[in-house]
């Protein structure tokens, strides 16, 4: 199974959107690109004049704030993937290295493991965001409610169809990038995920994967086990490397997802407080936190798996049979401990880490944030 089919499905909807990276674009393309990048701009330019038009009625800015944080991120990471789309193009490439497409063929089934487990969350996420759009978008027509995203001059009159057409079509546009970004962040995350888990695997299986080589002598073994661990050092670095330019080209993206879920979370939590449970509203606004927290969770899960993996990496060099070999052997190992005693980790800006850690602290700093709002609005009633 080749890695690229991890990154299949977002790469999909990114070119459909005229939104992934090419090194030979066409005019047509071009034009693809700017209406795709200006759909989304738009609408953040609506939902920001709408905040500041609802800026002294509390509720009304809060159900502005929520649609309009979620909506400049994804603004966020379609400028930072165009603006580094020849960086990121050359990060994918990294994928095609040698030390990566041997270490697929001998070890398929974690390939096959760990696309399950991207396959499923893939699968959850996307219910989850087409809920949220559909409930959305369905919410004024079932409800009475005047558009999707509540606008002051357009709620009734001659342009009300109109900009209704505008924001359904803006947001499932944003919508749907918003997740092939997410979905392409975890693909390239768990390409790493793999290789360090292949790796950890290699290195406990030293002896196994050396005698399979034949009868040999005990020199002869000497010398292809030294030239294994080599290779092992090797396929460590290409790792290193990988994880490096990662978290160069995704860092900002990262690091406005993290930074965003905060306040996307705590309004859309208040805004459940002041409708209906049982309406559509309260389904969509559901919807909405939960694929907020399924994109928070993704992030963080999939980091940690890079994270924790690498650690494994100290252990796995003790586990094989070190103290059968010579001094060359040990000396090899010994150095890859002690690179390995620094474990790899994807952030964003060098300030945020993607881990459990990280994922809990949202979570506080979400309903400290909540409880604030919640504490201001009940003082204000």
């Amino acid at each position: 199974m080749s890695l690229r089919h991890l990154i299949k499905f977002p790469s999909r909807i990114l070119q459909a959107t005229a939104l992934w990276p090419k090194s030979n674009v066409s005019s047509v393309y071009k034009l693809r690109t700017f209406f795709t990048l200006g759909v989304i701009l738009s609408l953040t330019l609506c939902l920001t004049y709408n905040a500041t038009f609802h800026f002294n009625d509390f509720i009304q800015l809060s159900e502005s704030l929520f649609m309009l944080i979620s909506v400049f991120n994804t603004l966020m990471k379609v400028v930072m993937l165009y603006l580094n789309g020849k960086a990121f193009l050359r990060f994918l490439s990294m994928i095609e290295k040698p030390s990566f497409q041997n270490s697929v063929r001998l070890y398929g089934s974690i390939v096959e493991d760990v696309n399950n487990s991207v396959a499923n969350v893939n699968r959850c996420y996307k219910i989850q965001v087409n809920g949220t759009v559909l409930f959305m978008s369905l919410c004024p027509a079932l409800e009475s409610k005047p558009l999707p995203m509540d606008f002051p001059h357009f709620n009734d009159g001659m342009f009300y169809y109109p900009f209704y057409v505008f924001e359904t079509f803006s947001l499932c546009v944003a919508a749907y990038c918003n997740m092939a970004l997410d979905l392409l962040t975890v693909g390239v995350i768990s390409v790493a995920t793999i290789q360090l888990k292949i790796l950890n695997r290699n290195l406990v299986d030293t002896e196994k994967n050396v005698e399979n080589s034949g009868s040999l002598s005990e020199k002869d073994l000497e010398q292809l086990t030294l030239r294994y661990l080599n290779e092992c050092c090797s396929h460590y670095s290409d790792i290193e490397e990988f994880v490096t330019c990662l978290s160069q080209v995704l860092s900002i993206n990262i690091f406005v997802q993290l930074g965003t879920s905060v306040v996307a979370i705590c309004n859309s939590g208040i805004l459940i407080l002041t409708v209906n449970p049982l309406s559509v509203e309260a389904v969509s606004l559901f919807f909405y936190i939960s694929t907020m927290l399924a994109q928070l969770g993704m992030y963080c899960w999939f980091g940690n798996f890079v994270y924790s993996e690498s650690l494994e990496v100290t252990t796995s060099c003790y586990m094989s049979p070190w103290y059968q070999r010579g001094t060359p052997i040990r000396k090899t190992l010994f150095m890859l401990m002690e690179r390995a005693k620094r474990p790899l980790q994807i952030k964003g800006i060098n300030f945020v880490t993607l881990s459990f850690n990280t994922f809990i602290a949202i979570l506080k700093w979400s309903y400290s944030y909540f409880t604030l709002l919640r504490h201001y609005m009940m003082k204000n009633q």
